[in-house]
């Protein structure tokens, strides 16, 4: 039998934690957190990448044309799995952090 082959799209639902964002938009500047759908077009993140101190993340904002909540399935903290570096994070609701997408993977950048 050979490889499994469909046409959907992969995708990832996260918190992010942005520290530092420079041309973040006015109405995104106060935020700190992030729920983050992640279209996997490329490849997916390692155990080790993810667990990485440093991620450079190219987001952006839903087009009007995207339906999407950036939930999927998991609605509650409890859903998520933590990285080692947010194990510690409070996190505010869920419901209160703004979608954003990224079309792209992160960039593991050097501590």
């Amino acid at each position: 039998m050979g490889p499994v082959r469909g046409i959907a799209t992969f995708v990832e639902y996260w918190i992010v934690r942005v520290n530092k964002w420079e041309d973040a938009p006015d109405s995104l500047k106060e935020q700190k957190y992030f729920r983050v759908e992640y279209n996997i077009y490329e490849r997916g993140l390692t155990e080790c990448e993810i667990n990485g101190a440093n991620l450079r993340f190219k987001l952006r904002e839903r087009r009007e044309n995207e339906h999407t909540d950036c939930y999927g399935l998991r609605k509650e903290l409890s859903d998520y799995v933590r990285t080692t570096p947010g194990q510690q994070d409070s996190l505010p609701p869920l419901d209160s952090l703004p979608c954003l997408i990224a079309d792209h993977p992160p960039i593991v950048t050097p501590e």
